[in-house]
């Protein structure tokens, strides 16, 4: 079950989540949930709840490292019923930083481009793919997302950090908050002081910019259009487009 930070606020969403973890538990099943937040930064939960989110291993999940990049290409390659030389998948472990996404993405052009020239994957042909990836990978902290946040909405930062209410404020600082959770370490505490918020407020501002996002509204595709923009302009593993 994804994104169960969704519940905060919803008692009879809480109710039934916790019925079916109970269910299921009692028959011996397993049940396994993310979420962008851990368990004790979650607010206004049913205890019980979060004691059955306590429950069990907890784990947070960030970019995967060298070794682990190698084990996803080869799983996907064998899914993709090709053989990957260790070359080939060395190669693109050392050179790709981003998501599962991105690993996923590069591998799959690779292939294409192999069939397409029928040729097998090879050294040579993985340098050329692979140079559409990597090297872009500058990253973002929060100096520079606050920068690219002011850019795409047209706001200085005294703007940003004001306590205005106006939408493009309001919007930009959640911006804020959704990207630094997203592409920084930094905890909710240390987002929120950069900005003179608490943590809570944080908190409300990434899931409200998330059910947004999820929900495609419009101020969603708004939302999605400008954090697209911000990404690729600082090259955080967005593919290139055909």
């Amino acid at each position: 079950l994804e994104d169960v930070h969704f519940f905060q606020r919803k008692k009879a969403m809480q109710e039934l989540a916790l019925a079916v973890i109970k269910g299921l538990q009692d028959r011996g099943g397993r049940v396994i949930l993310t979420s962008s937040f851990a368990p004790r930064e979650l607010r206004d939960m049913d205890p019980q709840l979060v004691s059955h989110f306590c429950s069990g291993i907890l784990t947070s999940i960030g970019r995967p490292d060298r070794e682990m990049r190698g084990r996803i290409l080869t799983h996907k390659a064998r899914s993709f019923q090709v053989m990957l030389p260790d070359a080939v998948r060395d190669l693109l472990a050392s050179r790709l930083h981003g998501d599962v996404r991105q690993l996923e993405s590069c591998l799959n052009s690779l292939i294409f481009k192999a069939r397409l020239l029928n040729c097998g994957l090879n050294v040579d042909l993985a340098m050329e793919v692979v140079g559409q990836y990597a090297g872009i990978e500058q990253g973002l902290d929060m100096e520079s997302i606050i920068r690219l946040v002011c850019e795409s909405y047209g706001l200085s930062e005294t703007q940003l950090r004001s306590r205005s209410r106006r939408q493009e404020c309001v919007q930009g600082r959640n911006t804020v908050f959704y990207l630094a959770r997203k592409h920084t370490e930094l905890s909710l505490e240390d987002i929120g002081s950069a900005f003179n918020r608490r943590h809570s407020t944080v908190l409300r501002s990434i899931t409200a910019v998330e059910r947004e996002l999820a929900r495609e509204t419009r101020l969603g595709r708004q939302i999605a259009r400008a954090v697209s923009l911000i990404e690729r302009s600082a090259g955080c593993g967005v593919p290139p487009q055909a």
